[in-house]
Protein backbone atom coordinates (compact mmCIF):
# COMPACT_ATOMS: atom_id res chain seq x y z
CA UNK A 1 0.00 0.00 0.00
CA UNK A 2 2.95 2.82 1.09
CA UNK A 3 4.60 1.51 -2.15
CA UNK A 4 2.16 2.61 -4.39
CA UNK A 5 1.36 5.50 -2.63
CA UNK A 6 4.63 6.79 -3.20
CA UNK A 7 4.99 5.85 -6.94
CA UNK A 8 3.92 9.25 -8.35
CA UNK A 9 6.25 11.17 -6.50
CA UNK A 10 9.34 9.48 -7.52
CA UNK A 11 10.09 12.03 -10.28
CA UNK A 12 10.30 14.84 -7.71
CA UNK A 13 13.03 17.09 -7.74
CA UNK A 14 13.40 18.17 -4.48
CA UNK A 15 12.61 15.13 -2.67
CA UNK A 16 11.77 16.04 0.57
CA UNK A 17 9.59 18.77 0.09
CA UNK A 18 7.24 15.99 -1.20
CA UNK A 19 3.91 16.16 0.92
CA UNK A 20 3.15 12.60 -0.06
CA UNK A 21 4.58 11.28 3.59
CA UNK A 22 2.28 14.19 5.36
CA UNK A 23 -0.96 12.86 3.54
CA UNK A 24 0.17 9.18 4.12
CA UNK A 25 0.24 9.76 7.52
CA UNK A 26 -2.79 12.08 7.65
CA UNK A 27 -4.89 9.38 5.84
CA UNK A 28 -7.36 6.97 7.11
CA UNK A 29 -6.43 3.76 7.41
CA UNK A 30 -8.68 0.64 7.24
CA UNK A 31 -11.87 2.34 7.12
CA UNK A 32 -14.92 0.41 6.14
CA UNK A 33 -16.17 3.10 3.90
CA UNK A 34 -13.19 2.89 1.49
CA UNK A 35 -12.44 0.18 -0.62
CA UNK A 36 -14.15 -2.09 2.03
CA UNK A 37 -10.74 -2.08 3.96
CA UNK A 38 -12.22 -2.25 7.57
CA UNK A 39 -10.41 -4.40 10.27
CA UNK A 40 -12.46 -7.46 12.31
CA UNK A 41 -10.48 -6.64 15.17
CA UNK A 42 -10.74 -2.57 15.55
CA UNK A 43 -8.17 -2.27 18.54
CA UNK A 44 -6.20 -3.23 16.33
CA UNK A 45 -6.46 -0.18 13.87
CA UNK A 46 -4.72 2.25 15.87
CA UNK A 47 -1.78 -0.06 16.55
CA UNK A 48 -1.50 -0.57 12.94
CA UNK A 49 -2.13 2.75 12.08
CA UNK A 50 1.21 3.68 14.21
CA UNK A 51 3.25 0.93 12.59
CA UNK A 52 2.13 2.41 8.98
CA UNK A 53 3.05 5.78 9.67
CA UNK A 54 6.25 4.64 11.47
CA UNK A 55 6.89 2.78 8.10
CA UNK A 56 6.57 5.91 6.23
CA UNK A 57 9.13 7.46 8.63
CA UNK A 58 11.48 5.06 7.47
CA UNK A 59 10.45 5.30 3.91
CA UNK A 60 10.92 9.39 4.38
CA UNK A 61 14.15 8.53 5.88
CA UNK A 62 15.36 6.78 2.67
CA UNK A 63 13.54 9.06 0.26
CA UNK A 64 15.71 12.19 1.43
CA UNK A 65 18.93 10.56 0.96
CA UNK A 66 20.81 11.27 -2.23
CA UNK A 67 20.74 8.76 -4.32
CA UNK A 68 18.62 6.38 -2.69
CA UNK A 69 18.64 2.54 -4.00
CA UNK A 70 15.92 0.23 -4.17
CA UNK A 71 17.59 -2.16 -1.62
CA UNK A 72 17.36 0.75 0.61
CA UNK A 73 13.58 0.91 -0.02
CA UNK A 74 13.19 -2.37 0.33
CA UNK A 75 15.26 -2.33 3.92
CA UNK A 76 12.98 -0.33 5.10
CA UNK A 77 9.70 -2.03 4.09
CA UNK A 78 11.47 -4.73 6.22
CA UNK A 79 11.70 -3.16 8.75
CA UNK A 80 8.18 -1.46 8.46
CA UNK A 81 6.62 -4.92 8.07
CA UNK A 82 8.05 -6.68 10.81
CA UNK A 83 6.16 -4.40 13.42
CA UNK A 84 3.11 -6.60 12.63
CA UNK A 85 5.00 -9.43 13.03
CA UNK A 86 3.68 -9.44 16.81
CA UNK A 87 0.16 -9.15 15.89
CA UNK A 88 -0.25 -11.85 12.78
CA UNK A 89 -1.90 -14.58 14.94
CA UNK A 90 -5.02 -12.06 15.91
CA UNK A 91 -5.39 -11.54 12.66
CA UNK A 92 -8.39 -13.36 10.09
CA UNK A 93 -7.17 -14.21 6.59
CA UNK A 94 -8.70 -11.33 5.47
CA UNK A 95 -7.20 -9.13 7.64
CA UNK A 96 -3.88 -10.55 6.93
CA UNK A 97 -4.63 -9.62 3.05
CA UNK A 98 -5.66 -5.89 4.43
CA UNK A 99 -2.74 -5.35 6.37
Amino acid sequence: MLTLYLLPTACDTNLCDAPVFDDFRQENKFSEEENNNGLENPSLKPIFTENLNQTADLFQEVYCRDNPINEEYLEALHKGLSQFENYRLKLDTEDCKKV
